[in-house]
């Protein structure tokens, strides 16, 4: 009897233990999803909006963006550019056209989720200035690119398109991605012992040549015509060691890259990324063989099933 009563008593003491370990875990969780609410809250109620979402300039010309939170004007805010040479901003938010391209103006404040600004800069010739792009109707775009290129060049691997080209690719590399129609061209190519001088000076930790090594400095021009939907282009989309190839089809043996913090700061394929409408240059530095000879780049078409290939030079 005494047995019982004790097997009893301990049951009943267990599913005390149990229900206090359920009431903890139901407060737990009512209180993350409190927490929660609250913190959604106060992150919405502090967030800066800037007047403009987005705004086309011609070069040279200028307008201030000012930052708010809800009615507030936001004062001690710092501004920042994306890009220095396509627009400047001044700590008073006041944007200045310098080059065509894309970049983004950023304000920010401790405390406060930073409010963004995109930025279109055109030539003086271009049409449309100051127009917030949100409101404007994006111009049908075909998914095909037209060729510009003589027919003698197909763009193929053994006849690719030259480093000088016109040629409106029709970049796509996944199915998934939509398609972007893109040109790219080579400027300049640098090699040997001035190569070899710059990327020193660029960063001192960049790697030393080695015998029979030397650094090839490529400036890329890429210009980022159009696209069905307003999707970002990043320059390491299309530039990486592993899209250079021999002429004869192989791999293009690279041994490092260097790393840009001095002429070319913030023109790394890292660094540019682009919209509909936008270009930069970019500037990418190998270390390879000096017996190599030129690369080619491969671009990948119609969801990566096909590829255009251009001569760098």
């Amino acid at each position: 009897m005494l047995s019982y009563k004790l097997v009893e008593f301990l049951e009943a003491e267990e599913r005390k233990e149990i229900m206090k370990k359920v009431l903890s875990i139901v407060i737990a969780v009512a209180l993350c999803m409190s927490v929660g609410t609250i913190t959604g809250a106060t992150a919405k109620k502090n967030a800066i909006k800037l007047n403009k979402k987005s705004i086309t300039l011609k070069i040279g010309n200028k307008i201030t963006l000012t930052a708010k939170n809800g009615k507030k004007k936001i004062t001690g805010a710092k501004w920042k550019t994306s890009n220095n040479k396509i627009a400047s901003v001044s700590q008073k938010g006041v944007v200045k056209a310098k080059g065509a391209g894309l970049c983004t103006i950023m304000a920010s404040k401790k405390g406060f989720k930073a409010g963004v600004c995109k930025v279109t800069v055109k030539n003086k010739s271009a049409g449309n200035n100051n127009q917030d792009q949100s409101t404007q109707t994006p111009a049908q775009v075909p998914t095909q690119a037209p060729s510009q290129t003589p027919s003698n060049l197909s763009g193929s691997r053994t006849n690719p398109y030259p480093a000088q080209n016109d040629e409106i690719i029709a970049f796509q590399k996944y199915s998934f991605y939509n398609i972007k129609n893109i040109n790219i061209s080579v400027d300049s190519v640098i090699k040997g012992t001035e190569a070899n001088t710059i990327v020193s000076s660029e960063n001192m930790f960049n790697q030393v040549p080695a015998a029979g090594q030397e650094w090839r400095i490529y400036t890329f021009n890429i210009k980022y015509i159009s696209c069905n939907s307003d999707d970002e282009l990043a320059a390491s989309d299309i530039i990486y060691n592993d899209y250079f190839y021999t002429q004869q089809g192989s791999t293009f043996r690279i041994y490092d890259t260097g790393t840009l913090g001095n002429k070319y700061a913030g023109m790394g394929i890292f660094d540019v990324k682009l919209y509909p409408g936008g270009s930069s240059k970019v500037v990418y530095m190998i270390l390879t063989d000096i017996s190599n000879d030129s690369a080619i780049l491969r671009v990948p078409i119609s969801a990566g099933n096909d590829y255009k290939w251009i001569n760098l030079g």
